[in-house]
Order: C-alpha cells, then sequence, then structure tokens
C-alpha cells in the first residue's frame, strides 16, 4: 500500500493520522468511546415484547443510531470531515425517528403505512425507466401500472401522509435540531457549492494546486460533539421507554463531560 498522496485514505501511512487525530482531540474521542460502550450495553439490554411495535421500532431505530455514530467515529478518527459530515446527517434523521417513536406510540401506524409512499416512489421511477433498459431487464410497463394504481388507491383510501423528517423532528420536539444542524448538513448530502468551499486553498477557485484534500483535524470536536448529542438525546427516551434506570444514571455521568467539552469548544 503506498502512500497518502498515492492512496488516500486506503493507504496505510492513514495511522499516522488516527494517532494525530486521537492526540489532537483526545478527550472528545475518549468521551465517544465511553457513551458508545454505554449504548451498546443499552441497546443489547432492551427486550421488547414481540406484540409492542412501538418498543420493537423504536429498538430498531436505535441500533441504527448507534452505527451511524460508530461510523462517524471511524470516518473522523481518519480526518474524514466531509464525509462524517453526511453520516451525521444521516445519525439526525435516525434520532428524530427514534426518539419520535419513543414519545409517540400512534407514529407505529404512520411508519407502516409510510412503506406505501416509498413502494410508490420506487415503481413511479421503474415507471419513468428508458425503454431500452425497461427492455433489457424485462420490466412490464402494464404490470408496473396496475402495482401503481393498486398502492394509489390504499394510499387514499386511507388519506395516507408521507413521513418526512420536519414532521418526525417536530414529533420528537427536535426542530431546533432540523432548522439548523440538519439544514446545514444538507449541502454535504447534495454536494451543493457552499459544502465545496472546504476544499478550496489559498489561491484561485480554478487553481488546482490549491485544491485542499486528504485527511483534516478542522471541525473534527464539532461533528463529534453533535453525535454525541444524537446518543445522549437516543438513549435518554429509550431509557425512558423501557423504564431502565441503571443505564440512565451512567449516561447522565458524562453528559457533565460532554457539556463541558462542548463549552471548550464554543
Amino acid at each position: 500500500m503506498g502512500t497518502i498522496e498515492e492512496d488516500g485514505f486506503l493507504s496505510e501511512d492513514i495511522q499516522t493520522w488516527i494517532e494525530k487525530h486521537h492526540d489532537y482531540n483526545c478527550q472528545i474521542f475518549n468521551l465517544c468511546k465511553k457513551i458508545n460502550k454505554l449504548a451498546q450495553n443499552l441497546l443489547l439490554s432492551l427486550e421488547p415484547e414481540k406484540t409492542n411495535g412501538q418498543k420493537i421500532l423504536a429498538s430498531i431505530l436505535f441500533s441504527r443510531v448507534i452505527s451511524h455514530f460508530q461510523g462517524i467515529y471511524i470516518l473522523a478518527e481518519r480526518g474524514m470531515v466531509a464525509e462524517s459530515r453526511s453520516l451525521l446527517r444521516g445519525m439526525l434523521d435516525a434520532t428524530f425517528s427514534v426518539v419520535a417513536l419513543s414519545k409517540n406510540e400512534n407514529l407505529v401506524c404512520e411508519f407502516v403505512n409510510d412503506d406505501l409512499w416509498q413502494r410508490m416512489k420506487c415503481l413511479n421511477s421503474f415507471c419513468n425507466l428508458p425503454k431500452d433498459i425497461k427492455k433489457r431487464h424485462r420490466v412490464r410497463s402494464s404490470k408496473l401500472k396496475t402495482l401503481v394504481e393498486s398502492i394509489q388507491k390504499e394510499i387514499d383510501e386511507k388519506n395516507i401522509k408521507p413521513l418526512t423528517s420536519e414532521y418526525l423532528a417536530q414529533k420528537a420536539d427536535m426542530l431546533g435540531h432540523y432548522n439548523t444542524l440538519f439544514v446545514i448538513l444538507s449541502s454535504s448530502i447534495h454536494s451543493r457549492a457552499r459544502d465545496m468551499t472546504q476544499y478550496l486553498g489559498e489561491g484561485e477557485i480554478d487553481d488546482l494546486e490549491a485544491l485542499k484534500w486528504g485527511p483534516d483535524v478542522k471541525g473534527l470536536d464539532n461533528i463529534l460533539l453533535s453525535a454525541c448529542d444524537c446518543i445522549f438525546i437516543s438513549a435518554r427516551n429509550i431509557t425512558n421507554l423501557f423504564n431502565i434506570q441503571n443505564l440512565h444514571e451512567s449516561f447522565q455521568e458524562n453528559w457533565v463531560l460532554y457539556e463541558k467539552l462542548l463549552g471548550n469548544t464554543a
């Protein structure tokens, strides 16, 4: 395996950068490790009843929040700032869902019904495929049309509305997170112009030699602390839903350290 210049983030030399980033944000990475272990223990302790859709869905979504958190940690320690920002937005979306579900049992039905909208979107995409692709994959337009009409009829009869991130954030009492961090991170997901400025050096925009790339430490602290915030919020609502106390207290101890570190980055 070559150098960072030759192989980028796949280089064996990335280990040097991992150590550098851990040294630079030592306290934050240590906090992440602590609450990750607590979150894992909490997840493994959950025993939702087979007939309790709310707890089952909340447990699944909580596991998604945790895996997103671990993914952000792995990306952040390698200095993959843009990539960790993209994953953080996904973590926020999962957090809205798990918190909203934990607080509102009636959302279970809405989650199930939303699948009709998702199926409709996929089918409409297939319907809009170019003719040559349809022919190559033997896509039958008549069959697709029948399925679309059937699903649309069920949607209309049940008056089903699609679930949106904003709606779930509202149900989770997290509109503050939605209207700030979530909206800001949209440019990272969709590769908009403002998010591209992080790749520019000191020179002109068309000066290719001035483009910045590779491992970076700038902004990692805010990304990791925002991810920690999602873990804390999700865990707090999961422990309330399952009426768990012991781990709740352990999370609270680390919350004090989180607030201290948050103050240091302000």
